[in-house]
């Protein structure tokens, strides 16, 4: 499967955030998908087109971020979750043991992008065995 079969929703509440991660992630070939906060969130997730990885700042405009994990984690599981915030936000917090990844946010998308890759590889390696083997990236 080619990585634009992929879908990658972001959820971050900061439209030039959310639009600089959106074209960095398209650069890869990915199918992404952005929401604000946590409706916007939760009626991509229920319209039935499959979500391979979300990845989530918690600091939204309309629910803590500990509830918004929460919902997200109970609701979803089967969807692996990156953190992409400052992670202070979330300390001790015992929905992180339910997250694939956290990035702390810094500004570059690298670390991030890197660790998209990583999930991808540990979670879904039959998504891109074709791709790698050609000598593409993720």
């Amino acid at each position: 499967m080619q990585s634009s079969n992929v879908r990658i929703l972001i959820v971050e509440r900061n439209p030039r955030m959310r639009d600089f991660l959106r074209r960095e992630f398209a650069k890869r070939s990915f199918m992404v998908e952005g929401a604000s906060c946590g409706t916007e969130l939760f009626a991509k997730l229920d319209c039935g087109i499959a979500t391979h990885i979300l990845i989530l700042d918690v600091n939204t405009s309309e629910a803590s971020g500990r509830e918004l994990l929460q919902q997200v984690v109970t609701r979803y599981p089967h969807i692996p979750v990156i953190l992409h915030t400052y992670l202070h936000d979330l300390s001790e917090d015992p929905a992180l043991s339910q997250v694939a990844a956290m990035v702390e946010k810094n500004g570059n998308p690298d670390n991030l992008t890197h660790m998209v890759a990583t999930v991808f590889e540990e979670l879904y390696p039959d998504l891109f065995e074709n791709e790698l083997s050609e000598g593409g990236h993720v």
